[in-house]
């Protein structure tokens, strides 16, 4: 007998702890504009409890499930990010966010000569290797060449597996 009424009182206390996390979750729905009233396009809603991340439609529009003491970071790369609590969210639905000016830090371009010199000898020695290749595989055949006013005439060129050779290592 005390085994099931110790069975009874658990299942009474587990299924008012489970009701309770249900009660805690809500519907989150909403929109998010700029400064200009102009909707925001893949804004992303993140949540700080879950981690997970939601986006805004084309038309600003979002719709999550989240806790009552949730947090969402409202983020998008051309605006300021903000933190959002679900219970102290704005009645109308709207969450306007206010540009933020991304300034990218300065691109050292001096070493772009030795770059390209290097670039200049790598084409220079794969045509010298795509040549040689051309002359020792097709010296003396005959291949239809769709440019001639010949149909068939001695012409040296290279297919793709050969210069595509020239890629791989050597061993």
């Amino acid at each position: 007998m005390n085994r099931l009424l110790i069975s009874f009182i658990l299942l009474i206390v587990a299924n008012n702890l489970f009701a309770e996390e249900k009660d805690s979750i809500i519907i989150f729905s909403g929109f998010v504009f700029d400064s200009d009233s102009i909707p925001v396009e893949n804004a992303y809603l993140i949540s700080y409890k879950t981690l997970r991340a939601f986006a805004t439609d084309e038309k600003g529009h979002f719709d999550i499930t989240v806790d009552l003491d949730d947090s969402l970071k409202v983020h998008h790369v051309a605006y300021q990010a903000q933190v959002i609590k679900p219970t102290e969210f704005n009645p109308n639905g709207t969450i306007y966010l206010e540009f933020e000016f991304n300034e990218i830090g300065g691109i050292d371009v001096s070493d772009y000569k030795i770059h390209e010199e290097n670039f200049r000898t790598n084409i220079n020695q794969m045509q010298k290797q795509v040549l040689q290749l051309t002359k020792q595989n097709y010296k003396n055949s005959k291949v239809q060449n769709p440019y001639s006013n010949n149909q068939y005439t001695n012409a040296s060129g290279a297919s793709l597996s050969d210069i595509i050779g020239l890629f791989r290592k050597k061993k």
